[in-house]
């Protein structure tokens, strides 16, 4: 009987099944959020590698990069007064509406990018709180324009 156990060919993978699991799990739970954390914790774990061999390592285990989605900071306090508006509006007829002056504006950046901000997931996955850029009014020094 000829012997069944192959021989792997070709260069063997640079970071261990057991490190790969170990990575998505703590990019799932929100531990490491960012490509270069994830290349500092190899580093810390003994593996030498490139940043982009880090971003492979993440690819492997079906996490891919995603922007950021900006929600804006709701507090109590928010929620509380969003609904009381809800309910005071919730029987306007398309009358009333049509009465309301909705004016456009342009937001102007004085220091600092709107840029985008990239998180980690599987595609499968649902939003997590740290998947989120949280904004506040009048929080990076801007002006608007009419």
């Amino acid at each position: 009987m000829p012997n069944r156990i192959r021989k792997k060919d070709g260069k063997q993978r640079p970071v261990s099944d057991i490190t790969r699991r170990l990575i998505k799990r703590e990019v799932l739970n929100g531990s490491l959020r960012t490509a270069k954390e994830v290349h500092l914790k190899l580093e810390e774990l003994g593996y030498s590698m490139s940043y982009q061999s880090a971003i492979n390592v993440l690819h492997s285990v079906k996490i891919f990069a995603e922007i950021k989605k900006k929600k804006p900071l709701l507090t109590v306090q928010h929620k509380k007064a969003r609904l009381a508006w809800d309910k005071k509006h919730q029987y306007w007829t398309i009358d009333n509406w049509r009465r309301v002056i909705f004016s456009d504006e342009t937001k102007i950046n004085i220091w600092g990018s709107d840029g985008c901000k990239y998180y980690w997931k599987r595609k499968v996955d649902r939003l997590h709180p740290h998947h989120i850029e949280v904004t506040v009014k009048h929080g990076g020094g801007g002006c608007f324009a009419k």
